[in-house]
Protein backbone atom coordinates (compact mmCIF):
# COMPACT_ATOMS: atom_id res chain seq x y z
CA UNK A 1 0.00 0.00 0.00
CA UNK A 2 1.33 3.37 -0.92
CA UNK A 3 1.64 5.26 2.21
CA UNK A 4 2.82 8.64 2.37
CA UNK A 5 3.63 11.10 6.09
CA UNK A 6 3.89 14.91 6.73
CA UNK A 7 4.25 16.79 9.30
CA UNK A 8 1.97 19.51 10.33
CA UNK A 9 2.99 22.90 11.89
CA UNK A 10 1.68 21.51 14.94
CA UNK A 11 4.24 18.90 14.75
CA UNK A 12 1.23 16.08 14.81
CA UNK A 13 2.01 13.60 12.17
CA UNK A 14 -0.26 13.07 9.29
CA UNK A 15 -0.40 9.77 7.48
CA UNK A 16 -2.19 9.53 3.70
CA UNK A 17 -2.82 6.18 2.21
CA UNK A 18 -5.66 4.76 0.14
CA UNK A 19 -8.66 3.93 1.59
CA UNK A 20 -9.86 0.56 2.54
CA UNK A 21 -12.91 -1.16 3.31
CA UNK A 22 -12.19 -1.46 6.85
CA UNK A 23 -12.16 2.42 6.81
CA UNK A 24 -16.46 2.67 7.05
CA UNK A 25 -16.24 3.53 11.26
CA UNK A 26 -13.51 6.36 10.29
CA UNK A 27 -15.68 8.01 7.36
CA UNK A 28 -18.98 8.09 9.40
CA UNK A 29 -16.78 9.52 12.02
CA UNK A 30 -15.41 12.27 10.36
CA UNK A 31 -18.52 13.31 9.29
CA UNK A 32 -19.77 13.73 12.64
CA UNK A 33 -17.04 16.41 12.97
CA UNK A 34 -17.88 18.01 10.29
CA UNK A 35 -20.01 21.53 10.94
CA UNK A 36 -23.45 21.70 9.43
CA UNK A 37 -21.73 24.37 7.24
CA UNK A 38 -19.34 21.93 6.15
CA UNK A 39 -21.86 19.21 5.19
CA UNK A 40 -23.62 21.47 3.18
CA UNK A 41 -20.98 22.54 1.25
CA UNK A 42 -19.48 19.32 1.06
CA UNK A 43 -22.71 17.49 -0.41
CA UNK A 44 -25.21 20.33 -0.61
CA UNK A 45 -27.95 18.93 1.76
CA UNK A 46 -27.87 18.73 5.14
CA UNK A 47 -26.23 14.97 6.02
CA UNK A 48 -25.85 13.71 8.89
CA UNK A 49 -24.68 10.24 8.34
CA UNK A 50 -24.17 7.78 5.65
CA UNK A 51 -26.35 4.71 4.82
CA UNK A 52 -24.51 1.27 4.97
CA UNK A 53 -25.14 1.51 1.15
CA UNK A 54 -23.01 4.69 0.84
CA UNK A 55 -20.47 3.21 2.74
CA UNK A 56 -19.80 0.28 0.88
CA UNK A 57 -19.74 2.19 -2.00
CA UNK A 58 -17.03 4.98 -0.13
CA UNK A 59 -14.84 2.78 1.22
CA UNK A 60 -15.42 -0.66 -1.37
CA UNK A 61 -13.53 0.69 -4.11
CA UNK A 62 -11.57 -0.91 -7.81
CA UNK A 63 -8.69 1.76 -7.54
CA UNK A 64 -8.71 1.72 -11.22
CA UNK A 65 -12.19 3.80 -11.94
CA UNK A 66 -12.62 5.13 -8.18
CA UNK A 67 -9.80 6.18 -6.12
CA UNK A 68 -9.71 7.74 -2.46
CA UNK A 69 -7.12 8.66 -0.06
CA UNK A 70 -7.48 8.87 3.85
CA UNK A 71 -5.62 11.30 5.86
CA UNK A 72 -4.86 9.96 9.48
CA UNK A 73 -3.42 11.27 13.01
CA UNK A 74 -1.32 7.90 13.64
CA UNK A 75 -0.41 9.66 17.17
CA UNK A 76 -3.40 9.76 18.66
CA UNK A 77 -5.20 6.53 20.13
CA UNK A 78 -8.07 6.68 18.26
CA UNK A 79 -6.01 7.37 15.16
CA UNK A 80 -8.95 9.61 13.67
CA UNK A 81 -9.29 10.33 9.91
CA UNK A 82 -9.10 14.06 9.75
CA UNK A 83 -9.81 14.23 5.55
CA UNK A 84 -10.25 12.24 2.30
CA UNK A 85 -9.99 13.04 -1.22
CA UNK A 86 -11.53 11.08 -4.06
CA UNK A 87 -12.15 10.59 -7.65
CA UNK A 88 -14.67 8.60 -9.84
CA UNK A 89 -13.79 7.92 -13.32
CA UNK A 90 -17.40 8.75 -15.64
CA UNK A 91 -19.17 5.89 -17.15
CA UNK A 92 -19.39 7.94 -20.66
CA UNK A 93 -16.70 9.70 -20.29
CA UNK A 94 -13.14 7.55 -19.27
CA UNK A 95 -10.71 10.20 -18.80
CA UNK A 96 -13.10 12.63 -16.68
CA UNK A 97 -13.49 11.79 -13.23
CA UNK A 98 -15.47 13.74 -10.93
CA UNK A 99 -13.15 15.22 -7.85
CA UNK A 100 -13.80 15.95 -4.40
CA UNK A 101 -12.27 16.62 -1.06
CA UNK A 102 -13.39 17.20 2.58
CA UNK A 103 -11.03 18.11 5.80
CA UNK A 104 -12.86 18.02 9.16
CA UNK A 105 -13.58 21.71 10.30
CA UNK A 106 -10.53 21.66 12.90
CA UNK A 107 -8.20 20.52 10.57
CA UNK A 108 -9.04 22.80 8.04
CA UNK A 109 -6.17 25.18 6.62
CA UNK A 110 -3.29 22.90 7.25
CA UNK A 111 -2.71 22.20 4.05
CA UNK A 112 -4.19 18.69 4.25
CA UNK A 113 -6.97 19.16 1.80
CA UNK A 114 -4.40 20.58 -0.83
CA UNK A 115 -1.94 17.15 -0.12
CA UNK A 116 -5.04 15.05 -0.34
CA UNK A 117 -6.00 16.86 -3.99
CA UNK A 118 -2.46 16.73 -5.10
CA UNK A 119 -1.90 13.08 -4.24
CA UNK A 120 -5.46 12.47 -6.02
CA UNK A 121 -4.44 14.17 -9.10
CA UNK A 122 -1.20 11.87 -9.17
CA UNK A 123 -3.08 8.64 -9.03
CA UNK A 124 -6.25 9.95 -11.38
CA UNK A 125 -3.39 10.82 -13.92
CA UNK A 126 -1.33 7.74 -13.69
CA UNK A 127 -4.56 6.30 -14.65
CA UNK A 128 -5.35 8.03 -17.43
CA UNK A 129 -7.45 10.68 -15.97
CA UNK A 130 -7.23 14.16 -18.14
CA UNK A 131 -9.64 16.32 -16.01
CA UNK A 132 -11.76 16.63 -13.19
CA UNK A 133 -15.57 17.08 -12.90
CA UNK A 134 -16.10 19.67 -9.29
CA UNK A 135 -19.00 21.91 -8.87
CA UNK A 136 -19.76 25.35 -7.64
CA UNK A 137 -22.60 26.74 -5.86
CA UNK A 138 -24.26 28.64 -9.07
CA UNK A 139 -24.88 31.78 -7.05
CA UNK A 140 -20.88 31.95 -6.20
CA UNK A 141 -20.09 34.80 -9.17
CA UNK A 142 -16.82 35.33 -7.66
CA UNK A 143 -15.42 31.59 -7.48
CA UNK A 144 -17.27 31.02 -11.16
CA UNK A 145 -15.24 33.71 -12.53
CA UNK A 146 -11.94 32.69 -10.95
CA UNK A 147 -12.29 29.56 -12.59
CA UNK A 148 -12.50 30.94 -15.67
CA UNK A 149 -9.62 32.83 -15.21
CA UNK A 150 -7.68 29.66 -14.31
CA UNK A 151 -8.53 27.59 -17.50
CA UNK A 152 -11.66 25.72 -16.07
CA UNK A 153 -14.29 25.16 -18.77
CA UNK A 154 -18.04 25.93 -17.84
CA UNK A 155 -20.60 23.00 -17.66
CA UNK A 156 -23.49 22.00 -17.42
CA UNK A 157 -25.91 23.61 -14.19
CA UNK A 158 -27.52 21.25 -12.32
CA UNK A 159 -30.08 21.38 -9.56
CA UNK A 160 -28.35 25.49 -9.18
CA UNK A 161 -25.12 24.38 -8.97
CA UNK A 162 -22.50 25.00 -11.79
CA UNK A 163 -20.44 22.27 -13.43
CA UNK A 164 -16.77 23.03 -14.05
CA UNK A 165 -14.04 20.34 -15.65
CA UNK A 166 -10.10 20.91 -14.26
CA UNK A 167 -7.64 19.71 -17.19
CA UNK A 168 -5.04 17.78 -15.84
CA UNK A 169 -1.96 17.56 -17.30
CA UNK A 170 -0.32 14.48 -18.99
CA UNK A 171 2.34 13.72 -16.66
CA UNK A 172 2.02 13.85 -12.96
CA UNK A 173 5.14 15.76 -12.65
CA UNK A 174 3.79 18.89 -14.40
CA UNK A 175 1.20 19.74 -12.44
CA UNK A 176 2.83 22.03 -10.63
CA UNK A 177 3.46 23.86 -14.00
CA UNK A 178 -0.21 23.95 -14.61
CA UNK A 179 -3.00 25.98 -13.06
CA UNK A 180 -4.64 22.62 -11.82
CA UNK A 181 -2.86 23.23 -8.31
CA UNK A 182 -4.89 26.35 -7.45
CA UNK A 183 -7.95 25.33 -8.47
CA UNK A 184 -7.35 22.46 -6.15
CA UNK A 185 -6.28 24.36 -3.77
CA UNK A 186 -10.19 26.33 -3.85
CA UNK A 187 -11.64 22.86 -3.84
CA UNK A 188 -9.51 22.10 -1.03
CA UNK A 189 -10.96 25.42 0.85
CA UNK A 190 -14.34 24.46 0.44
CA UNK A 191 -14.73 26.79 -2.37
CA UNK A 192 -15.44 24.28 -5.10
CA UNK A 193 -16.71 20.93 -4.03
CA UNK A 194 -18.81 17.87 -5.91
CA UNK A 195 -20.76 15.10 -4.57
CA UNK A 196 -19.69 11.41 -6.19
CA UNK A 197 -22.35 8.99 -5.36
CA UNK A 198 -25.72 8.84 -6.91
CA UNK A 199 -27.43 9.32 -3.82
CA UNK A 200 -25.62 12.87 -2.87
CA UNK A 201 -25.56 14.13 -6.06
CA UNK A 202 -27.65 17.66 -6.94
CA UNK A 203 -30.56 17.02 -8.70
CA UNK A 204 -32.47 18.96 -11.33
CA UNK A 205 -35.76 20.29 -10.64
CA UNK A 206 -37.51 16.82 -12.63
CA UNK A 207 -35.28 14.37 -10.93
CA UNK A 208 -36.83 15.69 -7.28
CA UNK A 209 -40.72 15.77 -8.71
Amino acid sequence: MDVRESVLETGERVVFRPIVPDDKQLLQEGLSRLSPEGRYLRFFSPIDHFTERQLRYLTEIDYEDHFAWVALLPDNHESPGVGVARWIRLADEPDVAEGAVTVVDAYQGRGIGKTLLWLAAYSAIQRGIRCFQVWTLGDNAPVSHLMEELGAKPGRVEGGVQEFRVPLPAEPSQLEGTPTPLILRAVAEGKLTASVHEDLRPKTRLERA
